[in-house]
């Protein structure tokens, strides 16, 4: 695959389709001004993309297709990390690098997605917009639908170390805990709160 790493100056919106059956690179590195990284898919064999060093105070990350993936931070050393995506028919993986504890998903298409956190350091995941979503978490611990009006689906496919909480808007809604759910028993149980709608 591909590691291109562009010196970009003043340009705000990058398009970038990841072809071929390996996995490319986009490192931002040497980019300033950059607010908004879409992830197309023109129908091609794409691979999985890695996004290197983004400037999460100011990038959003668009999803679209079906390829993985990943982003890593240019400065991840706060505690207190956000990441904001916009989701457009997404049905890959979003794999979250280096120290990112917060993720904010605006669902403006319907998406079937996987999140990974790999840096093991993401709690919380917002959820907003009117497009239905079905996510699959391998982590965060609170997930909070309360301004998504779409049909939301949560399925947990790892264990959690604390229990989760997840809060619901105002779609018809599912959560899944699978066999990772936790009860009183256990020392902490999950909390889950319905929305308006059926759930």
């Amino acid at each position: 695959g591909e590691d291109e790493t562009p010196t970009l100056t003043s340009i705000e919106t990058i398009n970038v389709e990841s072809r071929g059956p390996g996995a490319n690179s986009l490192n931002l590195f040497n980019a300033t001004g950059v607010t908004t990284v879409n992830v197309v898919d023109n129908g091609d064999d794409n691979g999985a993309l890695n996004i290197k060093n983004v400037d999460a105070a100011t990038t959003l990350i668009g999803l679209k297709g079906d390829q993985d993936v990943s982003v890593t931070l240019k400065n991840s050393a706060g505690t207190n990390d956000l990441l904001t995506t916009k989701l457009n028919g997404f049905t890959g993986d979003l794999v979250l690098g280096n120290a990112i504890e917060r993720l904010s998903i605006n669902a403006d298409t319907a998406s079937n997605f996987g999140l990974k956190d790999v840096g093991g350091t993401l709690n919380t995941v917002t959820v907003t917009g009117a497009a239905d979503t079905t996510l699959t978490s391998y982590g965060a611990t609170t997930y909070d639908y309360t301004a998504a009006t779409g049909d939301s689906t949560l399925i947990f496919a790892a264990p959690n170390a604390d229990a989760a909480t997840v809060l619901f808007g105002a779609g018809d809604d599912v959560v899944d805990f699978g066999s990772f759910i936790k009860a009183v028993s256990d020392g902490t149980a999950d909390e889950v709160s319905g929305g308006a709608g059926f759930d």
